[in-house]
């Protein structure tokens, strides 16, 4: 007969299950320190692919995230009041604890004492993950910390397992009025978090079909329906990395994002970026997922986790770039330069006024002209830059608006070279009408 209502007293690996709530003892030369009153301990659950799941939400959380407070007390069998957290675990769950001050982050190095096989709960290693769940149903985990003279930490904990849970079913409301049935625990706390939906964001949960009222998480006890305000999600858009990684992971606060591994998703390398000593990559960000994180890594070293802007840019190691503005307006020129150069039209572009203007537009919307010189000229000839190219189309505008003598261009070297030519087209011409007047006096004479 199945044990119910059974407490699973663990502390430190001591103790067997017998039918009964088993005592427990402090390891020899530990001094007892039971969690402060207001204290916060958090513990995060171990699922596939290495993810942690947020039993209150169901989202997927970021490598190094807390997971759930211990906001309940518990009074333990050893008289400690421990704070404690209760879960509704699946058979076949498998978990991992950790323990944190409010102020820290989950050591996972701080292993909790192996559990004895259980009819509940067996052990599946010391290390990844801590536990794995034989019964399906409601469990109150309770933890308190010990520490030694030196410092280190070791926890004591208890399990009880409350019993089975009846579920109730949730609809919730999505876009084209379809919709998706959740089956929850009766009794537990149910937030939607993030559902993913192909061509949509979602602007938050709602009681009711006016969305009027927000849904705030709350017990549920019987059948309930959650309204999404949703909307056509914008268009995607690229970013741009400078650097030596060459994967990038973008993901929203409940950690759902792009990829299905953890490094995420390959990047491009951009083969016409502007001028720069690293190599520039570029990655789509998909809009519905509403992500405000990025890395870029390589599978084996990251950066640390990014703030991720809602539009185009152009990234370090270290978040978003000073002269990011400068570099996408460098992007943008050199995309339309080659788009005329392809398509043969940049021999002609000044018979095109406002093809032209667009071009020069763009070009001067380029504070810093190193971006685009240097760059070879795609078909101009052997050893012709953009920048040339450039200086020779505004010579020749200006030449044909009788301005040849005022170009002015920092272009690396290049103004003198033109400068040059517009003083020889001048002086051309003033020896052409030397001549000619000349040639007039002798006619008439």
């Amino acid at each position: 007969m199945k044990l119910r209502n059974a407490i699973l007293s663990l502390a430190l690996g001591l103790g067997t299950l017998g039918g009964a709530i088993i005592g427990t003892t402090a390891a020899t030369g530990l001094v007892a320190e039971p969690v402060e009153v207001g204290a916060t301990v958090e513990i995060s659950y171990y699922r596939l692919y290495g993810s942690f799941i947020d039993p209150a939400t169901g989202n997927n959380l970021n490598w190094g995230a807390p997971g759930t407070s211990f906001t309940e007390t518990y009074e333990g069998t050893n008289g400690n009041t421990y704070y404690a957290v209760t879960v509704d675990f699946e058979e076949g769950d498998e978990f991992k604890v950790a323990a944190a001050s409010a102020e820290g982050s989950p050591n996972w190095s701080d292993q909790l004492p192996s559990v004895s096989y259980s009819e509940y709960i067996s052990t599946v290693s010391d290390y990844e993950p801590n536990f794995h769940i034989n019964v399906s149903g409601r469990y109150k985990f309770a933890i308190d910390s010990t520490i030694d003279s030196y410092g280190d930490k070791t926890y004591g904990y208890e399990i009880e397992y409350i019993g089975e849970v009846s579920t109730v079913e949730v609809t919730i409301m999505l876009p084209n009025g379809e919709t998706q049935i959740v089956e929850v625990n009766q009794g537990s706390v149910y937030n939607p978090g993030f559902i993913f939906q192909d061509g949509y964001i979602n602007n938050g949960w709602f009681s009711d079909e006016s969305l009027e009222t927000p849904y705030v998480p709350q017990a549920i006890d019987s059948p309930i329906t959650i309204y999404g305000d949703w909307e056509v999600a914008p268009e995607d858009y690229t970013i741009y990395y400078e650097g030596t990684y060459d994967h990038a992971h973008y993901w929203n606060e409940g950690g759902q994002g792009g990829g299905t591994e953890w490094n995420g998703v390959e990047m491009t390398p951009v083969a016409r970026g502007y001028q720069s000593d690293v190599q520039l990559w570029e990655v789509k960000i998909q809009t519905e997922y509403q992500a405000n994180y990025i890395l870029f890594n390589d599978g084996t070293n990251q950066t640390e986790n990014l703030p991720l802007g809602s539009t185009t840019g152009v990234y370090g190691d270290t978040g978003l770039l000073d002269d990011s503005a400068d570099k996408l307006a460098a992007l943008a020129f050199i995309d339309y330069f080659d788009g005329l150069r392809r398509d043969g039209d940049i021999c002609y572009v000044l018979d095109d006024v406002d093809t032209f203007n667009t071009l020069k537009g763009l070009y001067e919307a380029v504070t810093d002209k190193t971006l685009v010189h240097g760059i070879a000229d795609l078909d101009g000839g052997e050893g012709v830059t953009i920048g040339q190219t450039m200086s020779m189309l505004l010579a020749r505008e200006a030449s044909e608006n009788g301005n040849a003598l005022g170009i002015v261009n920092d272009n690396n070297g290049d103004q003198t070279m033109w400068i040059v030519v517009g003083t020889i087209l001048f002086a051309t011409l003033v020896a052409g009408v030397a001549l000619y007047v000349s040639k007039r006096r002798k006619t008439n004479a």
